[in-house]
């Protein structure tokens, strides 16, 4: 085969062209701050790269998972709080209304008080959170209790998944946490009609049901502290997971830079260089090829 001297200029603007295309490259990275620009040009690393942004995806959802948890936990702990100093408030009425020197009046108007905690209690097992029930189990979008303590909710647990294999139950229904046991609202309801009968013994034989009340309150809450606790501890992990994980995506995906830099400048050297070399070779007829 001959080659003639078009086929010699063909060549060198196929090499100018190259040039022209790795510069356009390089300054599509920079401008863009992303080293990979589709999947047929480095098929690995593009493969890498989706595979990185499914585990950032699944992480994110975790990540959101472990705070609807702790903001439901939260929730609930600061309830059962509340419950835990409505029972104590109604120990001290106690503790007060049933010594013998109590006058009657002072007694009914006792039995009046822990008629409004009685109120208070309902209000508590019927706490929401983010418009949802605390204490209802599944069912989350009516109040689970009526005014004289009847359960309506089912006893259903919520549960998050808050990192891969692992789970937390956000809720305590309020079966378990009102009636199970102690019932928290007959013992009030015992105490509130022996103040109003005047009755001191009664009253006195209303404190320990007060007592196991409160100390399952107190269990349930130590209970909840230690698994938010847990979950917090998870979601740290998850946070340096995800440091972790955008540290690997940023080295697979994105541009270096300082060598994009180097290189562009490099590619425009030989790129000048080239047009120069063609110039000498062949004169201005090198442009009719360019055009």
């Amino acid at each position: 085969m001959r080659v003639t001297e078009r086929l010699i200029h063909r060549g060198v603007v196929d090499e100018i062209h190259g040039h022209l295309a790795a510069m356009a490259k390089l300054q599509q990275q920079i401008a863009s701050g992303k080293r990979l620009t589709g999947l047929s040009e480095e098929p690995v690393d593009a493969a890498r790269s989706i595979r990185l942004q499914a585990s950032a995806a699944g992480l994110d959802q975790f990540k959101k998972n472990t705070q609807e948890a702790l903001a439901w936990m939260n929730a609930t702990l600061g309830g059962l709080s509340r419950v835990r100093e409505v029972l104590q408030e109604a120990r001290t009425d106690a503790l007060q209304g049933g010594t013998d020197s109590t006058p009657t009046d002072s007694r009914r108007a006792l039995g009046e008080s822990v008629a409004r905690l009685r109120e208070s209690l309902v209000e508590l097992a019927n706490s929401q959170w983010e418009g949802s029930s605390l204490f209802g189990g599944h069912a989350t979008t009516a109040a689970p209790f009526a005014a004289d303590g009847t359960y309506r909710g089912d006893t259903g647990a919520i549960g998050r998944d808050i990192a891969p294999g692992e789970t937390t139950t956000v809720n305590y229904n309020g079966d378990e946490v009102f009636h199970n046991g102690t019932n928290l609202f007959a013992a009030l309801d015992a105490l509130q009609t022996a103040l109003q009968n005047d009755d001191p013994a009664a009253v006195r034989a209303a404190v320990p049901a007060l007592d196991d009340g409160i100390k399952k309150v107190l269990r349930f809450e130590a209970s909840l502290g230690a698994e938010t606790e847990r979950v917090t501890l998870t979601q740290s992990r998850l946070d340096e997971m995800g440091v972790t994980l955008t540290k690997r995506r940023s080295e697979n995906d994105d541009t270096d830079m300082a060598q994009a830099a180097m290189d562009l400048q490099n590619e425009n050297n030989v790129y000048q260089a080239s047009l120069a070399a063609s110039a000498r070779l062949f004169g201005a007829s090198l442009l009719d090829f360019l055009k």
